[in-house]
């Protein structure tokens, strides 16, 4: 549990700043949507018995990827291709750190501005 609050944590900074929309898939029982009071919010979706997160993360870019640019964050290469085979994309762990880390050293860099616009 603390592992996914911490992913999701860190994917709400990468959300707040930049234009992403993040939605989270896990494996495992839950609740269905997660944040729905919290505006902007990570949405988070959890399988059902009997489902994987896989397959939520297929319908969803079924779904989606013909209005809204999809990308996957997967290490698995059979989901990365069944991703791409409906229009949208996908990327590893490591390029998701990056984009987290980048997202977060340019939020550092514009607070810095600010504050400097902010004392002259």
């Amino acid at each position: 549990m603390l592992a996914r609050d911490t992913l999701v944590s860190t994917l709400r900074g990468l959300q707040d700043s930049s234009e992403w929309h993040v939605v989270v898939v896990f494996d495992g029982r839950g609740i269905k949507t997660s944040d729905a009071s919290e505006p902007a919010g990570v949405q988070v979706f959890y399988s059902r018995d009997g489902q994987t997160a896989d397959s939520v993360i297929e319908r969803i870019a079924a779904t989606y990827a013909s209005r809204y640019e999809i990308t996957v964050a997967t290490e698995d290469q059979l989901e990365r291709t069944t991703v791409a085979t409906l229009g949208g994309s996908s990327m590893g762990a490591e390029q998701l750190r990056n984009e987290i880390n980048t997202s977060a050293a340019d939020l550092a860099a514009t607070l810095k501005a600010l504050s400097r616009r902010s004392k002259t």
